[in-house]
């Protein structure tokens, strides 16, 4: 028989009303339908305690006393990580036995509750202190001291524990104190990071640089390597145009160069000689171009040939340099006096490049066909039809020309007294351990290359700062039409006369406002819309919300950042390689390009309002923006670690192709296919001969039995 149903706290009462007002037990449990005894059992009750409300029982013996129960908790205090089998285990081997659900009860009662241990580092105050030392000894670091930089505080190193989710018993609020936590040792270091290799010694490195935009690639390097411990050495002409003889980063060694020969006003002249052949003889012009680039390039060769004649025959000099002992040349070999010094001395070389004296580096050390890689100053793309390739061809032919008659020649006498026989100027640059190339072939059309080659284009990128309060008021004074920007880079000052009232006109009738570098007296046809300044943060400027537009004289650095920032570009070529990069450039739907003899106002407000309302060109170039960005480590990093390989090995000779020692029947298989074609041909002739002789013997016998 089951348990019967408790009777409820008002029913108990109306039975002690009843008694009170003087019913009998009988009466009551018939009233109300209560048995007799229990009417009489509660009416007990109330008059040994006062109260019909049921009292406590005294249970089951408890398991555990008061000192147990002091104890359990004294353990899980001491052992927050303790679980509760392993405490019933514990009280077990006292003598005493408990379920796992009377452990829990027994420490919830006293607060402790199991939970998720809080992940802590495990600092002591020590740590805490050497913290904000360093915190403090490096606040003053720039970018460059940071850039080689590993912070490496989510690496967890199991000295201790396991990695997998920990409970503790705390009480409330001790989330982050005591044995509360799981303590993690992380480490918290900087590693001074070989990124991506670093030299433990500070090597000692000769610099012979080219002077103008050269220079300003040259010298990002140099600041990078000396941040990382090297020291430089820069062969420098007393006359330079933007090397300082004084720097904080290198030393200097006086030397002859181009500057010593001519001055910046000949390529403005150039300039002029260049924009006539364009009006007079438009036809014709990239082959005048060329011839006279030919002409220059006989003129300063020569020069420079006498400069590097005087340094080796001045045996102090010398002597000198071999003391010293460098462990590398780096040298741009535009202008070949450190690729004489570097392999006079023996010692490692790499080339920072983009052109040779004769062209673009690539046809001097890899695989070059003419039939889809257009030649510098050809002003053709990588798809030419067949009249395309022969110009081609023909400026192919004019760069061999241009190398064994003008740029050989003067080098002559000072290869045959000061290097191995036979040696030549194309055979010292093969030499080379590495071609640093200042390209992306994101904006370079694709092509063959070989091992010691390393793609560094656009190294001298890097995000824009905040500009001047009075240039920034500028930019925020557009509005939402934006800034034009326009740079002649640093080599020509200032454009005709002519040329510069044209722009100026075409930039007044913009609703854009324009900053203009410029340097001479302002044009007549100026307008309010236009800031002229002698000198701007071009990166920032670029990289600068408000700019709409970069008009450019398409140099390789300014294009490069033009496509780091995604700023679409009007290309206005003058010399050298800047019609083929804004070829290039075109050719990827990026910019408009025009020619600056002819230029006219309205054409180039047409250009200018379709760069800035077609969306296209800005859809292209942050589509190369996103390319050029997307990299494993940057183009600068690339560049130290590859210098810094060298300098490890003491050279790469094993990333050099043995193509360069071929004679060229070699390089081609000539001798290969003379000695096929001619077992070949004699095969056919020993074949004929053996049908002759055949023929004659059976036809002859047939006619003498006739």
């Amino acid at each position: 028989m089951g348990k019967s149903k408790e009777l409820g706290v008002d029913l108990k009462k109306r039975i002690i009303d009843l008694n009170k007002s003087g019913k009998s037990l009988g009466a009551i449990s018939k009233q109300l339908q209560v048995p007799r005894a229990t009417v009489q059992t509660i009416i007990r009750k109330y008059k040994v305690h006062g109260t019909v409300v049921s009292l406590p029982r005294s249970g089951r013996k408890r398991k555990l006393s008061h000192a147990a129960e002091r104890r359990l908790v004294r353990m899980v205090k001491s052992q927050p990580r303790i679980t509760k089998k392993q405490v019933c285990k514990d009280l077990e081997a006292d003598g005493t036995q408990v379920s796992v659900s009377t452990v829990k009860r027994v420490l919830h009662r006293h607060g402790l509750r199991g939970c998720r241990a809080r992940k802590k580092p495990l600092l002591q105050k020590r740590h805490l202190k050497t913290r904000l030392k360093f915190a403090a000894d490096h606040m003053d670091k720039d970018k460059t001291f940071w850039r080689k930089v590993l912070w490496s505080d989510e690496t967890k190193i199991e000295l201790f524990g396991h990695n997998t989710q920990q409970y503790v018993w705390r009480r409330k609020g001790m989330a982050l104190t005591g044995n509360g936590v799981f303590f993690l040792m992380l480490t918290s270091l900087l590693w001074s990071f070989p990124l991506p290799g670093d030299c433990l010694n500070s090597s000692k490195i000769l610099v012979v640089p080219v002077d103008g935009s050269h220079w300003v690639n040259m010298e990002i390097i140099l600041k990078e390597l000396h941040s990382r411990g090297h020291n430089f050495t820069v062969m420098n002409s007393a006359k330079s145009w933007y090397i300082p003889d004084k720097s904080q980063i290198y030393t200097t060694i006086p030397m002859k160069s181009l500057q010593d020969y001519i001055d910046q006003n000949y390529y403005e002249k150039m300039l002029r000689r260049n924009l006539d052949f364009s009006r007079n003889w438009p036809l014709f012009t990239s082959i005048l171009q060329q011839w006279d680039l030919t002409h220059l390039l006989g003129n300063g060769n020569v020069h420079l040939a006498n400069a590097a004649m005087s340094m080796f025959e001045d045996k102090a000099y010398m002597a000198q340099l071999k003391e010293t002992k460098y462990d590398m040349m780096l040298t741009d070999p535009a202008f070949p006096i450190g690729l004489l010094i570097g392999r006079y001395l023996k010692i490692p070389m790499v080339f920072n490049v983009r052109w040779i004296n004769n062209g673009d580096s690539h046809f001097a050390f890899a695989p070059s066909p003419v039939s889809y890689i257009p030649l510098s100053g050809s002003h053709l793309p990588d798809q030419m039809t067949f009249s395309e390739r022969i110009k081609n061809m023909l400026f192919y032919f004019t760069s061999l020309i241009q190398q064994h008659f003008f740029i050989d020649p003067p080098y002559r006498k000072l290869l045959d007294l000061y290097f191995p026989p036979g040696s030549t100027m194309l055979g010292l640059q093969q030499a080379a351990d590495l071609w640093l190339v200042r390209s992306d072939f994101v904006f370079e059309f694709p092509r063959p290359t070989m091992p010691n080659v390393a793609y560094i284009g656009g190294f001298q990128c890097k995000p824009a700062k905040h500009l001047p309060p009075d240039m920034e008021d500028f930019m925020q004074s557009s509005g939402e039409h934006g800034v034009v920007i326009m740079s002649l880079g640093t080599i020509i000052a200032a454009l005709p006369k002519e040329i510069t009232e044209v722009i100026a006109a075409a930039f007044a009738e913009l609703p854009q406002k324009v900053i203009w570098k410029y340097l001479g007296d302002a044009p007549s046809t100026l307008g309010n819309n236009t800031l002229l300044v002698k000198w701007f943060p071009q990166n920032d400027l670029l990289g600068h919300p408000k700019t709409r537009a970069f008009v450019s004289h398409s140099g390789t650095n300014g294009l490069y950042e033009a496509i780091y920032h995604g700023v679409p570009v009007l290309g206005l070529p003058l010399l050298f390689d800047q019609f083929d990069n804004a070829l290039k450039l075109k050719a990827r739907g990026a910019a408009r390009v025009l020619e600056v003899a002819t230029l006219t106002k309205d054409e180039l407000l047409e250009a200018l309002k379709d760069l800035l309302e077609n969306r296209t060109y800005k859809k292209n170039i942050q589509r190369l923006s996103k390319l050029h960005h997307d990299q494993p480590v940057t183009a600068l990093d690339s560049a130290t670690f590859w210098i810094e390989y060298v300098l490890r090995h003491k050279g790469a000779p094993h990333l050099r192709t043995k193509a360069y020692t071929m004679p060229w029947y070699s390089y081609y298989s000539v001798d290969v296919a003379v000695l096929l074609l001619s077992i070949v041909v004699a095969f056919i002739w020993i074949s004929v001969c053996v049908f002759k002789m055949l023929y004659h013997k059976i036809f002859h016998r047939k006619r003498k039995q006739e």
